[in-house]
């Protein structure tokens, strides 16, 4: 799971063009449908221009002009957008996904690689696996985590480890202590205890 402006989120956190859209769809009250969000992302981008972003990624500072950043700890997001194929929701890593100033007329198409999870090699998208970052902008952006508002202006987002228990999922084994690891030891399972 990952920690951004103190709440848990499952999915992604995304300040960016892809913010703005979704912002501006909730903001007019459109029906939560798929087309709603399509229709707000080409209002969006009709007077959209990329932003400067300051990116402390795992303490390292990283200029970029571009029309989003995404840290994802889920592949999709969006409504099915494919951003970060590679994303596992338990490998204790978030993937970082930036889209660079690439020109209005690049953007429609890598939409449409987007959807498919083919972006990642396209000119402009970068990717890389982090545990921290922190999002800065040359203006105020909304910040948007699984759909729903985080608010405007910079944010951290950092992995937080066992944030989210399962019903009926094991117990890490860290946790497993006392008669629950006497009884697997008595089981042979001592590689769990």
């Amino acid at each position: 799971m990952a920690e951004a402006a103190g709440r848990i989120v499952v999915g992604s956190v995304y300040a960016g063009i892809d913010a703005a859209a979704n912002d501006f769809a909730n903001r007019r009250r459109l029906p939560r449908r798929p087309i709603a969000y399509q229709l707000a992302a080409l209002a969006v981008t009709v007077s959209w221009r990329p932003v400067g972003y300051t990116l402390t990624v795992d303490g390292e500072t990283v200029l970029m002009s571009g029309h989003t950043v995404v840290v994802a700890n889920a592949p999709w997001y969006g409504g099915g957008l494919r951003v970060a194929p590679g994303a596992l929701l338990d490998d204790g890593l978030l993937d970082l996904v930036t889209v660079g100033a690439l020109p209005r007329r690049k953007l429609v198409p890598m939409l449409a690689a987007l959807r498919r999870g083919a972006h990642l090699g396209l000119p402009g998208i970068a990717t890389r696996q982090v545990r921290q970052i922190t999002i800065a902008a040359d203006r105020p952006l909304p910040v948007y985590a699984d759909g729903e508002p985080l608010g405007r202006g910079e944010v951290t987002v950092r992995v937080r480890p066992a944030a989210l228990r399962l019903i009926g999922a094991e117990r890490p084994q860290s946790e497993v202590s006392g008669p629950e690891a006497r009884r697997r030891l008595r089981a042979g399972d001592a590689s769990t205890a």
